[in-house]
């Protein structure tokens, strides 16, 4: 994908030279980690954090400047490392045999889309204050994750079925939904 940017860019370079000014706006971002790179970073996180129960990893992985926008159960979503480190944990806490799927994952330079799909049963403890059902829970996340030249996750766009995991954490009854919806 490189070698077509950079040989476009030079033939705009030699057709149109007064675009030549306008190179740099089609410049490829200056990371150092390859979009390869930044799939195999959001496949360890996948494996350590949900499957392994190794919140840790988001020190490793995650820009101390990351800044995330995520909804949650939290009122407030999850803005920075610390919340999700906060937000794994609490994973972990609530719901056993707790794993995830890596369904897909696209990059393209310092961007990676991801479908990760996160199950477990909700068994062994509050989550956010809503006592245990006992009942098995799967939720797909869809998210966009920016990694910094350091190869570090710097910002993330994650989105969710709320509704659906507010059935499945008993919160709300199918009927309920249907009337909403």
């Amino acid at each position: 994908m490189q070698r077509i940017h950079l040989g476009m860019t030079l033939v705009m370079m030699l057709l149109f030279p007064a675009m030549s000014v306008l190179q740099p706006l089609f410049a490829a971002p200056d990371v150092d980690g390859t979009p390869a790179d930044n799939k195999a970073a959001i496949l360890l996180f996948a494996q350590e954090a949900y499957n392994r129960g190794n919140a840790s990893v988001v020190n490793t992985l995650y820009d101390v400047n990351y800044e995330g926008q995520l909804p949650s159960s939290n009122p407030t979503g999850v803005r920075n490392r610390e919340e999700l480190y906060g937000l794994i944990s609490e994973y972990q806490q609530a719901f056993s045999n707790f794993n995830a799927t890596v369904d897909l994952l696209v990059a393209e330079n310092d961007w990676v889309s991801s479908r990760i799909t996160l199950r477990g049963v909700f068994n062994r403890g509050d989550y956010y204050g809503i006592p245990p059902t006992g009942e098995p829970v799967e939720i797909a996340l869809h998210t966009f994750h920016r990694f910094n030249a350091q190869g570090r996750i710097i910002e993330e766009y994650v989105e969710w079925d709320n509704l659906a995991f507010s059935i499945q954490l008993g919160l709300l009854e199918l009927e309920d939904a249907e009337a909403a919806g």
